[in-house]
């Protein structure tokens, strides 16, 4: 018994701190949390909200993309200074097209 409780506890550590990688979620499910250090490879999608508007952007890969992309629609809109918009980069897990939000 003492023997399968250390199996069962070592493959929820391999599971858990790293966070999905080496296919750990393919067998045990996506992760509750994304590491942070794989913001820069996941494919996202972005969300850009102007007031009650709200638009999809698109797909990119890594949260950084995703930034630049939404700033850059921000500056084809030609907002006046002080304007209030935001977006999100969601990872699309099969739910919607936003199941989960990387900040």
């Amino acid at each position: 018994m003492g023997f399968l409780m250390c199996i069962f506890m070592a493959f929820f550590l391999v599971y858990h701190f790293t966070g999905g990688a080496f296919n750990t979620d393919e067998v045990f499910g996506p992760p509750d949390q994304l590491p942070l250090a794989r913001y820069e490879e996941v494919e996202v999608n972005v969300l850009y909200r102007y007031g009650d508007d709200r638009h999809y952007l698109g797909k990119v890969i890594g949260v950084t993309a995703c930034r630049d992309l939404a700033y850059a629609q921000a500056e084809r809109q030609n907002f006046p200074e002080g304007t209030t918009w935001s977006y999100a980069c969601c990872t699309e897990e099969g739910i919607s097209e936003c199941d989960r939000i990387l900040k």
